[in-house]
């Protein structure tokens, strides 16, 4: 985080990504609701930003590696035979 100082206040600045995933860890079904968004109507490179922001909010690939994830998501993804 950058901060500026003036003579009165001390302001602090955030870019986008610290604050999503600050949202993310105070809030983790804001963080599945966004998924499910993504998953929805989003692209690509918009997956993997959300998946990045995820991961990072909770602890990095590392952490998360072998855990089973509790969050409410919606399969959208299908096989190529059509199953889930």
């Amino acid at each position: 985080m950058k901060t500026t100082k003036t003579k009165k206040t001390t302001k602090v600045h955030r870019s986008h990504q610290e604050a999503t995933v600050e949202s993310f860890r105070r809030d983790p079904n804001f963080a599945a609701a966004y998924l499910n968004a993504v998953l929805e109507d989003g692209d690509r490179a918009e997956l993997m930003s959300a998946l990045r922001y995820v991961t990072e909010a909770f602890g990095g690939c590392l952490r998360l590696h072998g855990k089973r994830v509790s969050m409410p998501l919606r399969s959208t993804a299908r096989s190529h035979r059509g199953e889930i």
